[in-house]
């Protein structure tokens, strides 16, 4: 159902959250983003692999909306999703500390405890019977086993599965502790997870309570990318099939900032957000269960001095992705958005299509089509854009 919230992000152009909203209005779902269902979330990342890929269009083009797709598809497959804007302040681009925070605060803990514990019934035997109602170690109990017997089992069991989780030890220390404190009181329960949650996201904890879930590692700019190989380690074992990483604004690297005059990024800074890149691309076969998509205007690529072409290390390794041609390649790492658009233009007639899918949509959502006295409705030049704009701004509640 169409939200208000997801009108006000129409009117803005931009994409909305609601699943059946962003499948209908999509064009052209089978000319890319069933081909990365298909071939990466279906098999390739599911199987451990770990991949790159960059989306590069004009402002309107469709980039947010694709990234979207690809996080609609990848939470129904079953993959952790963490998704966000380079145009948030509080956030640079970096800093492989900042971005491994900026993942783990994406991480719902209470739900990944859940998900831990329901694997170790399986790993335990309870499989048949486990509904998360009830603990491992209730369930033993209840059973008939004694209660100090059952303990045992249950703590022997737990380092066992812990063991054979490929973990360093911080975050072995983590998942154990997240187990463990199913023997304990519900208020004991809940503050030890809320301790483990704070480390896992990287946040400064005393020495009593780093005790009390025996993680003593602290995150820094030597472990940042072992901790992040770490988070996925953990979200496989927890039962999803890896981590989906989507990145929007990544234009943000050139931009000024209208309020200062001044770059977004220093040079150095640029440096950095490319190395970081480069090293993500070049650990792909080190790296598992991760997939990474970057969005961003032409200018992410082309800029000369603050773009990926300043930084000959990884521009090596992205332009042959790059075809030259009017030709969209459907699995190049460098995505051309534009040249996907072209597709779409051959196929529909985009904006009646679009138009006719929105006001199907809005209908059904209870709203009607009203002219409204003295409205400006925005233009950006955009066909996909100012078509969305111009239909969700003539939206009325009926």
């Amino acid at each position: 159902m169409l939200t208000e919230r997801d009108l006000a992000c129409l009117q803005e152009g931009k994409p909305p959250s609601d699943p059946q909203v962003l499948g209908e209005m999509t064009l052209g779902y089978e000319l890319w983003p069933s081909l990365v269902k298909e071939h990466y979330l279906d098999f390739f990342i599911k199987e451990g692999g770990s991949k790159v890929k960059i989306l590069i269009g004009k402002e309107g083009s469709g980039k947010s909306h694709l990234l979207k797709l690809i996080e609609l598809d990848a939470r129904q497959q079953g993959y952790e999703t963490v998704s966000f804007s380079l145009r948030q302040d509080f956030f640079k681009f970096n800093d492989m500390v900042s971005l491994y925070r900026m993942i783990a605060e994406g991480i719902d803990v209470k739900a990944l405890s859940q998900d831990l514990a329901r694997q170790f019934a399986i790993f335990m035997g309870y499989q048949d019977v486990y509904d998360g109602t009830k603990t491992v170690y209730e369930m033993m109990v209840e059973e008939g086993i004694p209660v100090n017997e059952a303990k045992r089992e249950f703590i022997k069991g737990a380092a066992s599965f812990v063991k054979k989780a490929d973990l360093p030890p911080g975050f072995k220390s983590f998942v154990y502790s997240m187990l463990k404190a199913m023997l304990e009181s519900e208020e004991e329960c809940e503050a030890i997870l809320a301790i483990a949650g704070e480390w896992l996201k990287g946040k400064n904890l005393n020495r009593n309570e780093r005790s009390r879930i025996q993680a003593f590692e602290k995150l820094n700019k030597g472990n940042a990318r072992s901790w992040l190989d770490a988070l996925v380690k953990v979200l496989v074992l927890a039962g999803r099939r890896g981590l989906v990483l989507l990145i929007d604004d990544g234009e943000v690297i050139t931009d000024i900032n209208p309020e200062t005059g001044r770059h977004y990024y220093t040079p150095g800074a640029v440096k950095d957000v490319c190395e970081m890149i480069r090293q993500f691309i070049d650990d792909g076969d080190i790296l598992r269960h991760l997939f990474i998509v970057l969005a961003g205007r032409p200018e992410m690529l082309e800029d000369m001095k603050r773009g990926f072409k300043s930084y000959e290390a990884l521009w090596m390794r992205i332009q042959s992705g790059l075809t030259g041609i009017e030709r969209f390649n459907s699995l190049a790492d460098v995505v051309e958005v534009d040249k996907y658009f072209n597709l779409l233009l051959k196929k529909y007639e985009v904006k009646n299509e679009l138009n006719m899918r929105l006001q199907t949509v809005l209908r059904e959502a209870g709203f009607k089509r009203k002219m409204k006295k003295g409205i400006k409705i925005p233009q950006t030049g955009s066909i996909l854009k100012d078509t969305v704009m111009e239909v969700a701004w003539l939206a009325t509640r009926e």
